[in-house]
């Protein structure tokens, strides 16, 4: 399972502009981000030793849309989803 260390610094490393969670407690942990920090933020969790990209998981809501970076930790550490949200007309 993620430590609740790597998503946690996150969410001090930007403060107001990544929020942390997990989910039930499980072994995904959640780092709701603004859209202008997002690629910064994915750059640096992918510089983390064991974590690799697992994939894009693009929602169409009502209002927006919602995208779901996953990363997946070496053997079974776990997972993070990066999630940052756009307007449907982006």
């Amino acid at each position: 399972m993620i430590r609740d260390d790597l998503p946690r610094a996150a969410a001090e490393r930007w403060p107001g502009r990544v929020r942390y969670t997990r989910p039930g407690g499980g072994a995904v942990a959640e780092l709701d981000c603004d859209r202008d920090v997002l690629v910064e933020v994915c750059r640096w969790l992918l510089a983390t030793p064991g974590l690799v990209f697992a994939g894009l998981v693009v929602e169409e809501g009502v209002h927006e849309w919602q995208l779901r970076y996953v990363v997946h930790g070496a053997a079974d550490d776990g997972w993070v989803h990066v999630l940052t949200h756009a307007p449907l007309d982006d």
